[in-house]
């Protein structure tokens, strides 16, 4: 006799049935994704009478047998590198997932049951031999070790073995330990021995090869923003002679190339060279340059060094360290805030070089409103500023949802994109303009309101408040002169206005010469090498912190260097390349991802076999994220095509694929960027709360 259901339990019936009927119709692709569901939620299939009590009982055997990532590759005699691997290849199963609390935190794990390691364990060598031969791994005597050990072990199911492991990984971490510090102690005393060969308490230019130091003069125009500080850089090189040289360093490849357009549209022979892009003229005698790219074995009549508070930066700052000091000029043309003024005159008077400063005063008013602007109320002609993508979208979709007419800027979006929404505001297509804080430094936009939208940004690697002197940088982009009698700033709740308020009443900080920022330069990289020839690039970047930390002049981060550095010296044959070419290579621009990572580490690859690598190629990308994607990859392969012509020689191919990128972004910025669900794709309300859909949401709350 049947019980019957109360409306409750046939609503809870209904809601996993239709998960379970959601779930993969391949019997082993459904366990992965069972053994996820809670238990709760597993029993209730066998009450519901969903599926027979016995296949409840299998799945419950299967989810508490479970083995994580570091015991399957025991059990399994390999490494984890390897089990990785042929997940990727679809070779191993596909694992399921466990939330255990890591340093206070939940961590998603990946998990496996005995079934697929038992599985798994009757290819693992077959799979071993065909990674060798396919050169995915290089049979070293750890290899040839692993392939043994297989062997000896062979006729033993992983699930016999589980009960051992602890005791086997017992004795093998004795053993590990010891001769890990070993090699610990070993390091650490090669890293003491060359420190102290390198420490130094002479003076700072021990550190450059600069024979103009003491000899340029140094003209600072210090000021706020819209002060015309570039407008007067661009006349110093407007006035150079055909036979003069000079160059013109950006923070931004797209401040370059506006800096380029305008000086080649007075008819002048220039230069365009960034990380990823050269446009070379014949016979030009300027060069606009992002500053990363500054060549300093060239001697300028004129340079121009643009943004110079931004030495203050923990990640960029080395660029301006090493531009003020390694360049050969005759004058040297500084723009920047009142805070470098302190840096400015506490250098010259080390270095001897000759400083005149200037003080620049904003052309028109920049105003504080008497109170916020809420969004509802942002009028056309105005710059909505928020701190992420995300926001970025999500108040595009707010403001044309008011029939407003927008344009969207965020840090993630192509160059030549920024520029054409810049054009769009611009020329009056679009009405309000929905920006990161991208804008402020490049462009120049003719509008005549700034509305900060958010309190907070995250910098990395946590949310912060917004720093007082970007709150300035931002708000000088209101009013431009010509066009507006004054410019007006406001936060778009009472809290942000509060803070703007506070915001635009500070002061630049001071920065001071000493503790500025350093990444090792060429000529302590080539004593190195001329001193301790077997340094690798991990040791060099050590020991370089070692001295750093004793330094009163300098403070080291290389915190962004070190991932590539780990993936380079895991490379075999990386010792065929300098130091100093290491040293570029991690230098690359490579956000800290996997799947950038992955690709960088390729491409060293093909540079160390000097095999050609192929240049990205466009399918059918479905949403921007994946074209603005493809655009970075595209950018790496073009700064290792200027770096290494022979290898990656599809020039023209990477640029059609840029250009393609930036056509496919243009085209859905036209149509309005939306909000989707990370999981289905589905397009979300521009407020929806979560970045997956409700029903994506409901589908997680019964597997987990």
């Amino acid at each position: 006799m049947s019980t019957q259901l109360t409306p409750k339990q046939l609503e809870r019936k209904n809601e996993l049935e239709y998960a379970y009927q959601k779930l993969p119709t391949d019997e082993r692709l459904k366990i992965h994704v069972l053994v996820d569901w809670s238990h709760d939620n597993i029993r209730a299939l066998g009450k519901l009478h969903i599926i027979q009590e016995e296949y409840v009982q299998f799945i419950l055997q299967q989810k508490e047998n479970r083995v994580l990532l570091s015991d399957c590759a025991d059990l399994l005699n390999i490494r984890k590198s390897d089990l990785t691997r042929w997940e990727k290849d679809q070779r191993f199963p596909n694992p399921s997932y466990i939330n255990l609390y890591i340093g206070n935190k939940y961590r998603r794990c990946r998990a496996w049951t005995m079934l697929d390691v038992n599985y798994a364990a009757q290819y693992v060598e077959e799979w071993i031999l065909s990674d060798i031969e396919k050169k995915k791994i290089t049979c070293t005597k750890k290899v040839t070790e692993m392939i043994e050990k297989i062997r000896q072990k062979k006729g033993i199911a992983p699930s016999d073995r589980l009960h051992l492991l602890p005791e086997e990984r017992k004795m093998a971490s004795h053993e590990k330990g010891r001769q890990r510090e070993r090699k610990i102690k070993a390091r650490e005393q090669k890293l003491q021995e060359i420190s102290e060969c390198f420490r130094t308490s002479h003076h700072w230019s021990d550190f450059h090869d600069n024979p103009e130091l003491g000899n340029r003069h140094i003209e600072a125009y210090i000021g706020p923003t819209n002060s015309g500080k570039t407008w007067r850089a661009i006349q110093y090189l407007t006035d150079l002679l055909p036979s003069q040289t000079g160059v013109y360093l950006a923070p931004l490849r797209l401040l370059a190339m506006e800096v380029c357009d305008e000086l080649r549209g007075k008819g002048l022979s220039v230069s365009l060279i960034t990380g990823d892009e050269q446009d070379i003229v014949k016979n030009s005698h300027i060069t606009c340059s992002t500053i990363e790219m500054l060549n300093t074995e060239n001697y300028y009549d004129i340079a121009v060094i643009d943004e110079m508070q931004m030495i203050a930066d923990k990640q960029r700052g080395y660029a301006w360290t090493n531009a003020i000091m390694e360049l050969q000029a005759k004058k040297i043309v500084i723009l920047g805030s009142s805070g470098v003024e302190t840096f400015l005159r506490e250098y010259c008077e080390n270095s001897g070089d000759i400083l005149a400063i200037i003080h620049t005063q904003r052309f028109n008013e920049l105003r504080l409103a008497e109170k916020n602007i809420k969004p509802k109320d942002v009028p056309n002609n105005s710059i909505f500023v928020v701190f992420s993508r995300k926001s970025v979208i999500q108040w595009g979709q707010y403001f044309r949802g008011q029939h407003k007419k927008v344009s969207l800027i965020y840090g993630a979006m192509p160059p030549e994109v920024r520029r054409e929404e810049a054009r769009r505001i611009r020329t009056g297509e679009a009405q309000i303009l929905v920006a990161t804080d991208a804008v402020a430094m490049g462009l120049n936009l003719p509008v005549q309101h700034v509305i900060i939208g958010e309190q907070r940004k995250f910098d990395g690697n946590t949310l912060i408040s917004i720093p007082k002197s970007l709150i300035r940088q931002i708000a000088g982009r209101a009013g431009r002169y010509g066009m507006h009698e004054y410019g007006l700033v406001a936060g778009a709740d009472i809290d942000i206005h509060e803070d703007v308020k506070l915001g635009m009443e500070t002061a630049d900080k001071a920065i001071h010469f000493a503790k500025i920022p350093l990444t090792p330069t060429r000529k302590w990289i080539r004593k190195i090498e001329e001193d301790f020839p077997n340094t690798t690039i991990l040791e060099l970047l050590d020991t370089w912190d070692l001295v750093m930390k004793t330094s009163k002049w300098f403070q080291s981060n290389l915190e962004d260097l070190r991932g590539k550095a780990n993936i380079l010296i895991k490379i075999k044959g990386i010792k065929k390349l300098s130091l100093v070419d290491q040293m570029q290579l991690i230098t690359a621009p490579v956000e800290n991802k996997e799947e950038y990572l992955s690709l960088f580490e390729e491409m060293v690859r093909s540079v160390l076999s000097k095999s050609h690598e192929p240049a990205p190629t466009v399918e059918q990308e479905k949403f921007v994220e994946e074209l603005e994607s493809l655009y970075k990859n595209v950018t790496l392969y073009l700064w290792f095509h200027y770096r290494y012509p022979s290898i990656f020689t599809d020039k023209e191919g990477a640029l059609d694929t840029k250009r393609a990128c930036v056509i496919g972004i243009r085209n859905r910025l036209k149509k309005g960027l939306k909000r989707h669900c990370n999981r289905c794709g589905c397009i979300l309300r521009y407020n929806h709360k979560y970045n997956i859909c409700d029903s994506c949401y409901m589908i997680g709350q019964i597997c987990y």
